[in-house]
């Protein structure tokens, strides 16, 4: 004879959240290791309420021999939402990256106009460069990312 059992919604709900978590620990630290979020991944904003421009007095980026820039103008209307991201490979390198430490938060982005952009030349070192590094130039600031907060208001 065989029997049925009810399981209430509540505690269907519970253990699929239990599981969850438990998955997702595991996940983590099957290997010992724990997982830096030391990446950005950054998302197109299709939609902002913000409008309009405004211009900020004084933006200070020491590494770069500019330095000092004056009289920059930043768009409000956000382009960029970047979120804290592990990126993982399959290889045995692992989760973190050496370079760089755990990104402590959300960052928005605005475009960004600065008057007198020069050319700036450097040598970098990132996980798509080969031992020796390579070369970029940059000219023209394009962005403004501002760390930022965020409130999940769920599915439009």
């Amino acid at each position: 004879m065989s029997r049925t059992i009810t399981v209430p919604r509540t505690t269907l709900w519970l253990l699929t959240v239990i599981v969850g978590v438990g998955l997702t620990l595991f996940s983590e630290t099957a290997l010992g290791q724990v997982v830096d979020e030391d990446h950005l991944k950054c998302y197109q904003i299709v939609k902002d309420e913000n409008r309009g421009k405004i211009v900020i007095d004084e933006l200070r980026t020491p590494q770069f021999v500019q330095g000092l820039e004056t009289d920059c103008e930043v768009d409000q209307k956000a382009e960029l939402f970047c979120a804290p991201t592990a990126k993982c490979r399959d290889d045995r390198s692992g989760c973190n990256d050496p370079r760089g430490s755990a990104v402590p938060t959300d960052f928005v982005c605005y475009k960004l106009k600065c008057p007198g952009a020069r050319e700036e030349r450097m040598l970098i070192f990132d996980q798509f460069s080969g031992p020796d590094g390579r070369e970029i130039r940059i000219k023209g600031e394009k962005l403004l990312c501002t760390p930022a907060d965020k409130q999940l208001l769920g599915l439009p």
